[in-house]
């Protein structure tokens, strides 16, 4: 029988989550680990436990083996482990309401800290829709947790995790059809002046070079600064047509970036920005990484996108803080530990700056083209639509969430929201920072009557 009061409860069990839980379990503490998935690592360390011969340790590379190093220091004495579970609501007095093998539960707890992650940018190109059309991360998935690959696939996009993918792809033996990158020409002007203080990262840097020569070598086609891209077929994909170009292929893995994982935070209240660089909402939080919701900590790419090495510094941040609220360190020793952290965060991000705009997303990317694209897929609501729903009455997001049901369907508007923020922004010419985003309401995952119904106070 669990028990329904603690002290921590930490949502996500990613880097952040394991770091987070390893910084807090030997202080006498009651913490439970929450994760809806059924084994620990989130999605860098995705299956890491069961990935531990030498021919996927090659594969993956030593930053993915870390994942097996920290996992192996978390005592289970002293933490409660959750997986499988899916937390779908945390209300004003910090009870958590999760779903597990079909019965809802709530629990309390005294802090409260948000790691879960990032999750991929919609990619709402005409066609998108159609069957064979993938996520880069899908394909990821596949290769960690079935050793699964498919042959003669496009990948189309931009960014880190795309080539780190494609990378992999390579590495697992898959014949690569054709890679279509929409990095914007325009981009690499733009951030050279990031340049000089990236190359204290330069291993990083000489990594990212390291991948492009790779497709070179394996004599992969590569298609640049590609703008204008349709997926055509007829319910399944059978062609990708781009400036002029034909590709025909059944399987594509497609990639715009990654975006926070931000409904769990908006639902509890957490106060929020939009960052016109990373053309993202983010979520507002202190030095200690404390939201604008007292007892609520959001850490990691939840928060904003940084990577794993800055996941892992601010699980340190945070812990520190709730250590030092909780007694169990004074304000000297957590100052001190903060000194350290802040150090070793102004060196993981020195070539994050680069990054972003070098991988920025183009305006031309973001906004929807065509009025025929679907924008949610869930309802399969089209541009038009919206387009149609602003010239009634062009109040907001809500309000086109309520003519259209956009941003209603089981993804509660996780994948269509900030296609519609452009949308909006751009109809009514309005700056996207000045619109109020979508109101993410309980339960933001798909949850049956019945169990709310019968929901179990443990």
């Amino acid at each position: 029988m669990m028990d329904k009061y603690y002290d921590i409860a930490i949502i996500g069990s990613g880097a952040a989550g394991i770091m987070s839980a390893l910084k807090l379990q030997n202080n006498d503490l009651k913490i439970i680990l929450i994760d809806d998935s059924f084994s620990l690592g989130g999605q860098f360390f995705k299956n890491v436990q069961n990935n531990q011969d030498e021919k996927s340790k090659k594969l993956f590379g030593p930053e993915y083996s870390k994942g097996m190093e920290l996992i192996k220091e978390l005592d289970f004495n002293k933490i409660t482990y959750l997986s499988n579970a899916s937390v779908w609501s945390i209300d004003k007095t910090s009870n958590i309401y999760y779903s597990k093998d079909n019965e809802s539960f709530s629990i309390n707890a005294k802090k409260i800290i948000i790691a879960t992650g990032s999750q991929e940018r919609a990619y709402s190109l005409k066609g998108w829709e159609k069957a064979g059309i993938l996520s880069a991360t899908s394909a990821q998935i596949m290769l960690k947790e079935s050793s699964l690959i498919k042959d003669d696939a496009v990948f189309v996009g931009s960014g880190p995790l795309f080539y780190y993918v494609i990378s992999q792809y390579i590495d697992a033996g898959a014949k690569i059809k054709a890679i279509i990158d929409t990095t914007a020409k325009e981009n690499y002007i733009k951030s050279l002046k990031y340049l000089p203080k990236a190359l204290r990262k330069f291993n990083i840097l000489l990594k990212g070079l390291g991948l492009l020569l790779k497709f070179r070598k394996h004599k992969i086609k590569v298609y640049q600064f590609i703008k204008d891209i349709e997926f055509q077929g007829d319910e399944k994909l059978q062609r990708i047509v781009f400036d002029n170009k034909i590709i025909n292929t059944k399987l594509a893995f497609i990639h715009n970036g990654l975006v926070p994982n931000i409904n769990l935070q908006l639902q509890a209240g957490c106060d929020y920005i939009y960052d016109d660089k990373k053309n993202a909402i983010e979520i507002k939080v202190d030095e200690y990484k404390k939201s604008s919701v007292e007892n609520i900590f959001v850490i990691g790419d939840a928060q904003s996108i940084k990577g794993v090495d800055i996941a892992l510094i601010e699980a340190k941040i945070a812990s520190s803080k709730i250590l030092c609220d909780f007694g169990k360190i004074t304000n000297i020793s957590m100052n001190k530990k903060l000194n350290v952290y802040e150090k070793d965060l102004d060196s993981a991000s020195c070539v994050r700056d680069f990054l972003n705009s070098l991988y920025q997303v183009p305006k031309s990317v973001l906004q929807v083209q065509d009025d025929e694209t679907i924008v949610c897929r869930c309802e399969e609501v089209k541009k038009i639509d919206i387009v149609k729903s602003l010239k009634i009455d062009s109040k907001g997001l809500n309000t086109i969430k309520t003519f259209t049901r956009c941003a209603m369907g089981n993804c509660q508007g996780r994948f269509c929201g900030l296609s519609l923020l452009e949308i909006v922004a751009k109809e009514t010419n309005t700056k996207i920072e000045k619109l109020k985003y979508l109101n993410i309401r309980s339960p933001i995952k798909p949850v049956r009557i019945e169990e709310i119904a019968n929901l179990n106070e443990i």
